[in-house]
């Protein structure tokens, strides 16, 4: 009688036993799932970090692409403005010697219309005194 206790309660361990590995089993393929889903994200996060690296370089070419742009086309500008300081003052210049050329040319004229008129006013003098 006790013997046949003992195997019942040794068939009923037995029992608990496979579920036990049963379960231990379930445990470890879960365990490893989750160790595989971990290395996929760990290699995921690498390589979006590399990605976010690549992008931050990037970036800051660009950033230094634009810096030197905008030195340049500010060099640029400012040349343009000298440039266009110099033309405005020769635009003056020129201008000042038109308004002169111009008050010259209109002084000559009316030299030259004083000398006709001298001259007209000499031709009459003589033909009066030859006549």
């Amino acid at each position: 009688v006790q013997l046949t206790k003992k195997c019942g309660e040794l068939e009923q361990q037995t029992q608990q036993l496979k579920t036990l590995q049963k379960q231990i089993e379930g445990l470890n393929a879960t365990s490893k799932k989750q160790n595989d889903d971990l290395e996929t994200a760990r290699k995921e996060a690498k390589d979006l970090k590399q990605q976010n690296d690549t992008l931050v370089k990037t970036k800051s070419d660009l950033d230094k692409k634009i810096a030197a742009n905008t030195s340049t086309q500010g060099d640029k500008l400012e040349t343009l403005n000298k440039e266009c300081t110099t033309l405005k003052n020769k635009i003056g210049d020129q201008d000042n010697l038109l308004k002169e050329s111009k008050k010259k040319n209109d002084e000559l004229e009316k030299k030259r219309i004083e000398a006709e008129q001298t001259n007209t006013n000499l031709k009459k003098a003589h033909e009066t005194e030859t006549q």
